[in-house]
């Protein structure tokens, strides 16, 4: 604790309101203070946490310790990895007088900047330019909780814990409260939750015994060097100060720009509109003046890695953009990443990365324009939805595409309907149903996205392996809330929002939706707009104001109920306006980002300590979430007495985060240099250290690991997943992340590697199926009349494309001898000295070579011999594709996608990678530039195919002999390589010499060679 005089002799510095007048009250309130307590110091105590605390709690100074704070040497301790934001709040708690004048001020960390808090504001869009800044301060808004919703006061246990009334613990009994709503700690509290950028209340008072909060968020440069930053933050006020250390350490691992934890948070065009420009929509030749303010939603989303979707087609078009069958022009650089690059001012989590997912007709509204049309109506529209995202090029065609059919409707058959029409569209079908109600009444559902409080673990059980059998539907979750998992309510503690993408992890659910982000007129109970800075209740009515147990309450009552962000400005609430041209975030969306980057910690860990590490830390943290937490009766899953399973304080997640991230760095010894580096070493670092995801499409297959599927043409190994690096390790011009960019001549054979990567759950992934029927006018091979594929393998006269199944070989050891490392392929080099006496010296082991004991792919097998295969957890399997382009083939493009089944006997579940090729208007010529030489071992030959060394010559004219030998020419010859014989075919009759040479001029006879 710090305590300063008061110094009744100083001039106290009046605060000025937003006006700029100053606030005479506050010198009234100050001098009352004073008058009453002659002998009393000004006492404003300072300390760190990132959980909840009321403005009206004052908490003793014993509490204070934590990981975070360290109130003996009065200093913040912080760490995290490479993109990643960390954050903290700073509480300010005055105790028996105010503070005035108060004021922060922390410039940020060495190579780490914050706003220049002094530089001249403009109209507020400075606070929505992240490009120079990593440290941001905000002031943190208080809402009163003054009633509860739908609140279990059965058990007790089933509400947070600061709103439970005092209850008994017997078996019997256990959870029933006594006592009356005032007996719930959290009762009429302030909670703290809207972070409103600190340059917006750059001096502020706090009044007698209360406290105020100022959050900070760190983001964590990908380029940032590891080790430890600090530097000082200072609270001023009119009579005194305080100084605390903010400690930084950054770790070696990076998290993926593309969150694992995959999310969808609706914005509502209309409520946005009325609290900035005073009505529902504007006129389409306006909407560029509203894009910019639509695009700062995303981006702010972005920044907490939540991937937003409109709702409204901003308000605009929504008569149009149906019709028109493609999203909004505005919507383009939201899904291929531009949005969230510097040219529009962003830096931070995801950049360069686009949301990767576009629901058509959100809530189900495309039923205003196509219902009527029936199922051909339905076909035509979703092909043309389909067709648009095909076409328009990567990363667009990446984007995870579906169409809402209907929210949380009980008429199933008709909705079974609709997913029957939707089906060979292209256009995955999803509707809000729970999951045993889909495979029961909706089985031709795509996407069943389900929300639970409760549920009978059996029914919830048996669907799920049923959906695994049929292949469909993928599960979703929305919403939801105790006990089954974590909510948003306001008066949920921290923890809540950051349990949640813990229990989708747990239990691989492929995507969360929250409903809403800006929900700021009631109209679902029939009200009108809520003024969201000075009211909890968003949601539902107010249908009693002094409830026994529940204080103010209602119909579906609920505290910041589908409001995540709050307006800037606010023309319907104008005493609540700031009057910027953005929004502000709640806490609820930072502490949920804490629980998406906590994830990528499991993630990381996976990869390298295996499910079995991270499956004990799940069962640790989260034991029973979502259908585990089980109903006493399975015919009436709406209750239950039982407690939450997860901890709610937030020490222990941060213990268990720490943990994960000593274990992840036990597997990186090697620290990155944070100074220049020659490229071979460069090079090495790269090859070495993985652990980022992105650039690659992921598929989730019940039942089974996850797939991630991404293109090259380089080696990659069995053990290697390269799509777990950044983007950048994967993309390339020939893979942007998500489609297949091919360039070629014709008379060219042009190739690429498609890699899946299983994950390290589910136990690999089976039946796996891949295709290529065509491409335009290239053909694959024809599917032979019988089983015999000895001939139609290499029968070329009717093919253009081949598919290869790659196989591996291990590398067990180097042959030769350097002593410079920088010899070897990087690869196979150990860690070495890289200063100019030592360079390329080292003295690690065998291991220490990242390519020691890996397998290699080399061996190109036909894909029609291995035509349904496995890949087990963890490793990848790499398919090998070429495709010849012919001399009298048109120039232009041509597209088509690589199809990807993932189920039993060919009838799982449908991926596809799409694929463009542009075909130049030049041929390469049939003679090589470039002249080869490549002999053929006839011994060897005749032993692996006939078993002995070799043939009389008698035999040698033999036909099946003959297609052996040229097979071997012909195969080289479609490589562009002129093949020798080495031992005249092992024929031991040298006066038949010459009739081999003639047989191979008949193979050759036809070529430019010969």
């Amino acid at each position: 604790m710090e305590s300063v005089a008061c110094g009744w002799h100083r001039w106290i510095a009046p605060r000025r309101g937003r006006s700029g007048n100053t606030r005479l009250s506050d010198l009234a309130v100050l001098w009352v203070a004073m008058a009453a307590l002659p002998n009393v110091q000004c006492t404003l105590e300072v300390w760190a946490t990132e959980e909840k605390v009321w403005r009206e709690e004052l908490r003793p100074a014993a509490s204070h310790a934590s990981r975070l704070w360290d109130p003996q040497q009065r200093t913040i301790a912080l760490q995290g990895g490479r993109n990643e934001v960390v954050s903290f709040g700073l509480v300010l708690q005055a105790e028996h007088v105010p503070a005035i004048g108060v004021s922060v001020d922390f410039p940020g960390l060495p190579g780490l900047r914050a706003r220049n808090m002094s530089a001249p504001r403009t109209d507020g869009s400075e606070l929505f330019d992240w490009r120079s800044i990593e440290v941001e301060l905000f002031y943190v808004r208080y809402l009163q909780i003054r009633g509860i919703g739908k609140a279990y006061t059965y058990d007790e246990r089933l509400l947070p814990s600061r709103m439970q009334r005092p209850w008994t613990a017997g078996h019997a009994g256990a959870g029933v409260g006594e006592g009356s709503w005032e007996d719930r700690p959290g009762a009429l509290k302030h909670w703290p939750e809207i972070a409103v950028p600190l340059e917006l209340h750059p001096r502020f008072n706090i009044s007698t015994n209360t406290s105020q909060m100022i959050w900070v968020d760190i983001y964590i440069p990908r380029g940032a060097c590891p080790g430890e930053r600090s530097g000082p933050l200072r609270i001023l006020w009119t009579s005194g100060e305080f100084e605390v250390n903010v400690s930084l350490r950054i770790r070696r691992f990076t998290l993926p720009d593309m969150p694992t934890s995959k999310t969808m948070l609706p914005y509502e065009g209309g409520d946005i509109l009325r609290r900035y420009y005073g009505q529902n929509w504007v006129h389409c030749s306006l909407q560029h003046t509203t894009r910019a303010l639509f695009d700062r939603h995303y981006q702010l989303a972005w920044r907490h890695k939540v991937a937003m979707v409109s709702g409204s087609f901003d308000a605009c078009v929504a008569e149009e953009a149906p019709k028109h069958d493609e999203p909004h022009p505005f919507d383009v650089a939201r899904l291929n990443g531009q949005l969230f690059t510097a040219a529009w001012n962003y830096s931070g989590p995801g950049q360069g990365v686009g949301v990767g997912i576009f629901p058509v007709g959100l809530y189900g509204s495309w039923r205003r324009y196509w219902e009527s049309e029936g199922l051909a109506g339905m076909k035509l529209h979703a092909e043309r939805w389909r067709d648009w995202f095909r076409h328009a090029g990567a990363p667009l065609n990446w984007t995870e595409l579906f169409l809402y059919l209907i929210d949380e409707s009980h008429n199933y058959s008709q909705t079974e309907m609709w997913a029957r029409w939707a089906q060979g569209s292209g256009l995955r079908s999803m509707a809000t149903l729970p999951m045993p109600r889909a495979m029961q009444f909706v089985p031709s559902l795509d996407i069943a996205c389900s929300t639970l409080g409760f549920a009978s673990t059996m029914h919830w059980e048996a669907a799920l392996a049923n959906a695994s059998r049929q292949g469909r539907p993928e599960l979703w979750m929305y919403n939801g809330g105790r006990p089954a998992a974590g909510g948003f309510s306001i008066e949920e503690e921290a923890s809540a929002p950051r349990s949640i993408p813990w229990a989708m992890y747990k239990k691989r659910i492929a995507r969360y939706f929250y409903w809403m982000s800006t929900y700021y007129t009631n109209y679902q109970a029939g009200e009108g707009g809520v003024d969201v800075f000075s009211r909890a209740q968003t949601f539902g009515r107010i249908d009693v104001t002094n409830d026994p147990q529940k204080g103010e309450t209602g119909w579906m009552y609920g505290n910041g109920d589908g409001v995540l962000m709050y307006p800037g400005t606010d023309l319907e609430f104008p005493e609540s306006s700031y009057g910027v041209p953005g929004p502000f975030a709640g806490l609820r969306l930072k502490y949920w980002r804490r629980g998406l980057q906590d994830v990528e910690y499991l993630e990381i860990l996976r990869k390298s300590h295996g499910e079995a590490k991270v499956d004990a830390i799940l069962r640790k943290m989260v034991p029973k979430v979502l259908w585990e937490v089980d109903v006493p009766d399975p015919n009436d899953p709406s209750w239950a007495r039982t407690n939450t399973s997860w901890p709610e304080a937030w020490e222990e997640w941060e213990k268990v985060r720490f943990e994960i991230a000593d274990l992840i760095e036990e597997e990186e010894p090697f620290e990155p240099s944070c100074v220049p580096q020659p490229p071979e070493a460069d090079e090495r670092e790269e090859s070495e250290s993985c652990h980022e995801t992105g650039g690659a499409l992921e598929w989730h297959v019940l039942g089974q690991s996850s797939l991630r599927a991404w293109v090259t043409e380089e080696k990659v190994l069995r053990e290697e997943h390269w799509a777990d690096c950044s983007a950048a390790r994967t993309r390339s011009s020939l893979w942007n992340g998500s489609a297949v960019r091919l360039f070629g001549a014709r008379n060219e054979v042009v190739s690429f590697s498609l890699v899946l990567e299983a994950g390290h759950t589910g136990g690999g992934a089976h039946d796996i199926r891949v295709s290529l029927p065509r491409l335009g006018e290239l053909r694959a091979r024809p599917h032979p009349a019988s089983d015999d594929l000895s001939d139609a393998l290499f029968d070329w006269r009717a093919t253009e494309i081949e598919l290869f199944y790659v196989r591996y070989l291990q590398i067990r050891g180097l042959s030769g001898s350097y002593g410079d490392e920088r010899m070897w392929p990087t690869r196979m080099q150990r860690p070495y000295m890289a200063a100019a006496g030592g360079g390329g010296l080292s003295s690690a082991g065998w291991k220490a070579r990242p390519g020691a004991d890996k397998h290699y792919p080399e061996i190109a097998v036909p894909l029609e011999l291995h035509p349904s295969f496995n890949i087990s957890a963890g490793e990848s399997q790499m398919i090998w594709v070429d495709m010849y382009l012919p001399r009298d083939l048109p120039a232009g493009t041509r597209s088509g996608e690589l199809e990807v089944r993932i189920g039993p006997d060919g009838n799982g579940q449908l991926h596809t990678v799409p694929i463009l090729l542009t075909i130049h208007d030049f041929a390469l010529p049939e003679r090589p530039s470039a002249k080869t030489m490549i002999p053929i071992e006839g011994g060897d030959v005749l032993r692996r195919f006939i078993g002995q060394n070799w043939v009389h010559c008698s035999k040698q004219s033999n036909e099946e002999m003959r297609r052996l030998w040229e097979r071997h020419w012909q195969v080289a010859w479609r490589h562009k390589v002129h093949m020798v014989a080495g031992s005249f075919d092992e024929c031991k009759n040298y006066l038949h010499y010459m009739g081999l040479i003639e047989g191979d001029l008949e193979v050759l006879k036809d070529t430019p060679e010969f």
